[in-house]
């Protein structure tokens, strides 16, 4: 079975700064780091208006658990953050992955 990578691009509302953003993110890495089958979040600025979210799950399944998240205040907040417009979605299937924690000793 493979791990299975989410990757969002964006960009913010007018009026949202990346303090701001970044401080709600760090609310969301805080409502997932915990659950099971994450794995990894990052959140990345691509350029002055636009953005990229890449979390990497266990499997499927462990991804389709995580959706409850939606129904989280702190989740509604971060949403409301984003331009809906803009947001594209990829889901997809890892097949080779490395870590310098992996490299054989």
């Amino acid at each position: 079975m493979n791990n299975i990578v989410v990757v969002y691009k964006f960009s913010l509302n007018q009026g949202i700064s990346t303090e701001q953003f970044i401080k709600a993110s760090k609310k969301i890495d805080a409502l997932i780091v915990d659950m099971s089958g994450f794995l990894y979040r990052s959140v990345t600025q691509i350029d002055a208006d636009n953005w990229l979210t890449i979390a990497y799950w266990e499997s499927q399944s462990a991804l389709d658990k995580s959706q409850y998240i939606v129904e989280n205040l702190d989740f509604t907040a971060f949403m409301g953050m984003i331009n809906v417009e803009t947001i594209s979605k990829i889901v997809a299937d890892v097949h080779t992955s490395v870590m310098p924690e992996m490299k054989a000793a």
